[in-house]
């Protein structure tokens, strides 16, 4: 199961339906969770509600799609909440993806790895845009920490090569940790920080493409470099490096 979280939208487009190398991101995420062998999404949208299924409706998919609209802006994590809680599809652990992400994981080592730790999974993408989240973790992939401040809150956050790793937008949820999202509009990072202090998150650290393109400039980087290839797996801890905070 996946639920797809659409928020925003940019000269009444909404970023879900940008085009990147000829093709809407919403068809790259769907495309993608259906080789993977997904049968039900779930897109979560107060916006604009009427453009993304006047697409749909243009397409044919073999897989069931249901778009859940807010009745009032929920924020992400509310709107999570309120799209799983208000469909008959989702009853189980989900994935879930910001809709103007494209990350390039592979969602089978994903899989494994949430089948062996159980808990909620934040994946994690090399970046030097720090407007997404780092992370501090432990030997076992625990989030101990996360900030968007490294270099001012985080004594030890992780880096591959000369790139902090993010929060890449693509998660499993564990099912019954939606109670600890309040039936009130609430954003991602609450929950996250919720989920941190109570030991509940893992992350899953790749290096795997990661694009926001919720920006001109990174829907450029977008269209010149997305590879679509969606074989980045776990990496090893031991390959991880270390930043210090002086």
């Amino acid at each position: 199961m996946v639920t797809i979280a659409i928020n925003d939208t940019i000269h009444k487009i909404p970023k879900v339906l940008f085009m990147v190398q000829g093709t809407s991101v919403l068809e790259h995420i769907i495309q993608n969770f259906y080789n993977f062998g997904v049968k039900n999404i779930i897109i979560a949208t107060f916006y604009l509600s009427q453009n993304i299924d006047s697409f749909l409706k243009k397409h044919t998919w073999n897989i069931n799609i249901k778009i859940v609209k807010e009745k009032e802006k929920m924020d992400t994590a509310g709107a999570i909440k309120y799209a799983v809680y208000n469909s008959d599809i989702i009853k189980d652990d989900f994935f879930l993806i910001n809709g103007d992400t494209l990350c390039s994981a592979n969602l089978d080592s994903l899989n494994n790895f949430y089948n062996k730790k159980k808990r909620t999974i934040m994946v994690l993408s090399p970046s030097k845009d720090l407007r997404n989240r780092v992370v501090e973790i432990n030997k076992n992939y625990k989030i101990l920490k996360t900030t968007l401040y490294p270099k001012r809150d985080l004594k030890k956050c992780i880096l591959l090569k000369d790139k902090f790793l993010v929060n890449a937008g693509l998660y499993i949820i564990k099912f019954s940790d939606l109670n600890y999202i309040p039936e009130t509009p609430a954003p991602i990072d609450g929950f996250i920080k919720k989920l941190t202090g109570l030991g509940k998150i893992f992350s899953f650290p790749t290096n795997s493409q990661y694009f926001n393109i919720g920006t001109p400039e990174e829907l450029l980087k977008a269209e010149n470099n997305w590879k679509g290839i969606y074989n980045h797996k776990l990496l090893n801890y031991k390959k991880l490096k270390i930043y210090k905070d002086k």
